[in-house]
């Protein structure tokens, strides 16, 4: 899993807008590399976390989504004033996330479903995590040596993870063991 947050000023929120940033499920993998390097250049600054698939199965999704997004908030050092734009976690409540997240009191949070829909600093962070967790798909590829996919449950990649398992005794690099489809198969 990866997260990433941007940090741009209110005056790059509209230069965002006009690179063409959108929900990274929207884009073309192209597309997202050639917005990445953009967003890069326009942020303040930007952060990426990622968890490995032992990370996953020790603790939660949403748990280590939101200890990444608390400790990139506190390393760019919210301002007094400002807005947290935010994709909803899983079904986590907006109660739970504030008393989370270190956030001033003068700081907009915005919270919401789908918010890499409507908000361009969410989008490009959006884009910046798909990209660098497509990058990372990419080095797996090359460990095993199979071009499995993207690694979401498609068939292409449980047909490998079975295959891999099967071939090796044991699953393939970064699977996820506690992965609903991972379990269904063994």
């Amino acid at each position: 899993m990866v997260v990433a947050g941007i940090q741009v000023e209110e005056e790059d929120v509209s230069r965002l807008a006009r690179i063409g940033v959108k929900d990274s499920k929207k884009l073309s993998p192209a597309k997202r590399e050639r917005l990445y390097e953009q967003i890069i250049g326009i942020a303040r600054c930007h952060e990426v976390r990622i968890f490995s698939a032992i990370e996953i199965d020790r603790k939660s999704l949403t748990a280590l989504e939101l200890e990444a997004i608390s400790e990139i908030i506190d390393l760019f050092g919210m301002p007094a004033y400002g807005r947290v734009v935010l994709d909803s976690i899983g079904k986590l409540a907006r109660a739970k996330v504030e008393q989370v997240l270190n956030v001033g009191k003068g700081v907009d949070l915005v919270y919401e479903p789908k918010a890499d829909d409507c908000y361009p600093v969410c989008q490009a962070a959006s884009i910046v995590a798909k990209v660098v967790r497509d990058r990372k798909v990419k080095e797996i590829h090359r460990l095993v040596g199979y071009d499995f996919g993207k690694g979401y449950p498609t068939r292409s990649t449980t047909d490998f993870i079975r295959r891999y398992a099967r071939n090796h005794g044991e699953l393939p690099p970064e699977t996820r063991a506690r992965w609903g489809n991972v379990k269904q198969m063994f």
